[in-house]
């Protein structure tokens, strides 16, 4: 049988947009129940999911603690309507997602966490506990160390881009695919990265993206060890479904290892594409998305690796089944 494998996007792929769970949260009871924990937990003066799903969309997409929280919700909440799904609501190559638990998790950067959710290493609670003190240090962190983050869409020459960061003293934040990655650094350092790169064409498109820092660099140093020390009082469990890292796609179940892991994601790449590479060599034939829209999806659909590769490998955005399902129920409704 086919191993498959649940992929939880983050915070900054264009996953986190005003509207996002307001479809699911009122077709779903289970959806709703998500966004209902998170909102008493939390007790904001503005709910979570009232910038979910009205925005602003400064707030959602740019203040730490809201976005990531709201990732994190809106991602487990999709999670919780798979529970409203039977075999019935999807075709036969679809049906697998209902009849079984996936061979492995993983999640981009703070995806991550609903990913040990599903794997049971922490509980919901915890899940939103854990990510408000890694917002909370990250904000404080870019607010300390100012930075920004660039996307570099159809890159010519990886090589040359990982030379110029070097001699700019910004880094590759993020390895999403052969076509995309994402740079990272201080301001200054990194408008002197993007001069030289748009100046020497070195990707097609550059595009700002929306973080409140410059996340996964040098810049987030002073948010690992407060980090780290805080984990330290969270019972992690070993997980009951092998999650995959990001920093260096190795494949963890032991809570402790965990642990460390999350404290170091804060400053290092995401490995993406190696990640997708090892999820392969395991063996997984079919990639879920798990979340808003189909960020990490799309990603996969325009790699030029996989549409060369000799393995068969099939990417579903589980929020596209969800929209068919609503709407299918709302023609029935008619």
């Amino acid at each position: 049988m086919s191993k498959f494998a649940y992929r939880f996007p983050g915070q900054a792929q264009g996953s986190v947009k005003v509207g996002m769970g307001k479809e699911i949260c009122f077709a779903s009871e289970q959806a709703k129940i998500v966004y209902d924990f998170a909102d008493r937990q939390l007790n904001w003066p503005r709910s979570l999911s009232t910038y979910c799903f009205f925005g602003p969309a400064a707030d959602l997409q740019e203040k730490t603690e809201i976005s990531q929280l709201a990732s994190l919700t809106t991602n487990v909440a999709h999670l919780a309507y798979r529970e409203d799904f039977v075999e019935e609501d999807l075709v036969e190559d679809h049906r697998f997602m209902v009849r079984s638990h996936p061979d492995f998790v993983t999640g981009h950067s703070v995806g991550i966490y609903p990913a040990l959710v599903m794997a049971e290493v922490i509980d919901f609670a915890t899940a939103i506990k854990v990510v408000q003190k890694r917002a909370v240090l990250m904000s404080a962190a870019s607010k300390n160390h100012p930075g920004r983050m660039l996307v570099l869409l159809d890159y010519a020459n990886l090589y040359k881009i990982e030379q110029l960061c070097l001699d700019t003293g910004v880094v590759i934040a993020n390895y999403n695919s052969d076509s995309q990655i994402v740079v990272s650094g201080s301001r200054i350092k990194m408008d002197r990265f993007e001069e030289k790169a748009r100046n020497n064409k070195m990707a097609k498109r550059f595009v700002p993206l929306k973080t409140e820092g410059g996340f996964h660099s040098l810049c987030m140093d002073s948010a690992v060890e407060p980090f780290a020390n805080f984990l330290e009082s969270i019972d992690f469990f070993d997980a009951k479904i092998p999650v995959v890292a990001n920093t260096a796609s190795v494949i963890l179940t032991k809570g402790e290892e965990i642990k460390q892991e999350l404290a170091r994601q804060i400053n290092s790449p995401v490995k993406w594409t190696e990640i997708e590479n090892r999820l392969m060599m395991e063996g997984v034939t079919k990639l879920i998305e798990i979340g808003h829209g189909r960020v990490l999806t799309d990603l996969i659909s325009k790699s030029k690796m996989i549409k060369t590769s000799i393995l068969a490998l099939t990417a579903i955005a589980f929020a596209t089944l969800i929209e068919e399902k609503i709407r299918r129920h709302r023609k029935d409704g008619a």
